[in-house]
């Protein structure tokens, strides 16, 4: 039944095809909480339907919407290392939303997208890092980059630091060096206690737990 409905949007079968667009909008935000409670049940075919209806839509819109990479990063949570199989495809979708900095709500999405990968795929994600990683600090080092996806940039940093393990060294100095800026940053801002929070937690004690010692 899922499966029908959403191809329905793309094949010219959809009841109303003017409002086709929207539909996936909505059908996309309801399958991301469905998707998580229940892609440990999906199986690899099932999985690789739901990409690649997903991905059509974005092929025939033109463009990577929101709440449809939503969708995926539900998709991923649930499906767990099942999904590595198709980050290949997913992958080109996901590195032009990182680098849509102009486009808020997308990279926001993206840069989540990054951390539930690494969730997903645990030590999986370290054949990902030479593409995530540059663009990761790119976000954050540009000046143009919206204040609010800086600390969700480190965080997902954090977590592929944190995964990959070993592999995540060639990124090390660069990563600290940027936390070390943030932090300079956040001690500039008293009154704003909750980002300097953000900034602290997630990322250092992954890098290096020695520190808490």
């Amino acid at each position: 039944m899922v499966v029908e409905s959403f191809n329905s949007t793309l094949n010219g079968t959809f009841p109303v095809p003017a409002h086709a667009e929207d539909f996936q909008n909505y059908f996309c935000t309801v399958l991301h909480p469905i998707f998580m409670k229940v892609g440990p049940k999906m199986d690899s075919k099932l999985i690789e339907t739901m990409v690649t209806l997903l991905l059509e839509s974005f092929k025939r819109r033109g463009l990577v919407y929101d709440e449809g990479l939503q969708a995926l990063s539900g998709l991923i949570s649930g499906a767990g290392k099942t999904f590595q199989p198709f980050v290949e495809k997913f992958g080109p979708y996901l590195l032009h939303s990182l680098k849509s900095i102009n486009d808020t709500a997308l990279c926001r999405v993206a840069i989540g997208c990054v951390g539930d990968l690494a969730r997903a795929l645990e030590e999986g994600i370290a054949s990902c890092l030479k593409d995530l990683v540059p663009l990761l600090l790119d976000i954050l080092r540009n000046p143009e980059t919206e204040y609010g996806l800086k600390p969700i940039a480190i965080s997902a940093l954090g977590d592929l630091a944190f995964f990959s393990g070993k592999n995540f060294e060639p990124y090390l100095n660069d990563f600290l060096e940027i936390l070390k800026s943030a932090s300079a940053l956040s001690l500039k801002l008293p009154e704003d206690v909750g980002f300097r929070v953000t900034l602290g937690r997630p990322c250092v004690p992954r890098v290096h737990p020695q520190a808490q010692r």
